[in-house]
């Protein structure tokens, strides 16, 4: 699987996120039933960090780089209202119709065998209202987008020139006893990230996220998320990713 900055607007890159956040576990990995436990991951993040947060209003939730907006679907699982922010006008064209109508479908010739063509339902307890979808640059927010109770961001870093300038961002977007949560597998490349501004290795990133964020939060808690990701039709990538969880001050 050909990671670059271009690759995620393309037709495979669009395959690829839907699959990932919405993908069944025949769509995932067909042909090992042992893996089934690690399909369908993408809302596990979510759904642990739940367990962990305490907050007396569930109101706003947001999810910046929330490419096909799985992670803002199952936000709106648990809040009144939550907000996807992306740059990708591809990957959100993809979020809105699965929003409007509860399905999508690619077609990829792959290699150039038959056609390969997915359909991508969103499940019935699915909630579509209350959600909003917005493409922006991740840099240069709306001034209006205001605070929110829980702000996300998963494998975001690792696609940024500059992870320092986002995170300077976040302690304007968390409201006071709110919580930010990051999902990574530090998997750094210098095709998005020069190495001068990498935050380091799975062992080195966790103390410099505290050090960025310290004067305004506190780390709440950590634990890991599973994951399977199709390379080809016969190819899989099975990764873990960290979640970080702190609350603001």
């Amino acid at each position: 699987m050909a990671f670059s900055p271009t690759y995620y607007d393309s037709i495979p890159g669009v395959l690829c996120l839907l699959i990932e956040h919405y993908g069944l576990p025949d769509q995932i990995f067909p042909m090992h039933r042992e893996a089934l436990r690690l399909c369908g991951t993408k809302a596990s993040a979510v759904d642990e960090a739940m367990r962990q947060i305490h907050l007396p209003h569930r109101r706003r939730a947001l999810d910046l780089g929330c490419a096909v907006g799985g992670g803002v679907f199952r936000l709106r699982h648990y809040f009144d209202q939550a907000v996807g922010v992306d740059r990708s006008s591809v990957q959100l064209a993809q979020a809105r119709t699965l929003q409007r109508t509860r399905e999508t479908s690619v077609t990829w010739t792959e290699n150039g065998v038959v056609p390969r063509t997915y359909l991508v339902r969103l499940p019935d307890d699915v909630v579509t209202e209350g959600i909003e979808f917005i493409e922006a640059d991740i840099y240069a927010l709306p001034a209006n987008l205001g605070v929110f109770d829980l702000v996300t961001i998963e494998k975001v870093l690792e696609c940024l020139p500059d992870p320092q300038r986002f995170m300077a961002q976040i302690p304007s977007l968390v409201a006071p006893g709110g919580y930010f949560m990051h999902v990574s597998s530090y998997r750094w490349s210098s095709e998005f990230t020069p190495p001068e501004k990498q935050l380091g290795t799975p062992a080195q990133a966790p103390a410099q996220l505290d050090k960025l964020l310290g004067p305004h939060f506190t780390r709440e808690c950590r634990f890991n998320v599973p994951f399977l990701l199709e390379s080809d039709s016969t190819s899989f990538c099975y990764g873990v990713a960290e979640t970080l969880l702190w609350k603001r001050h």
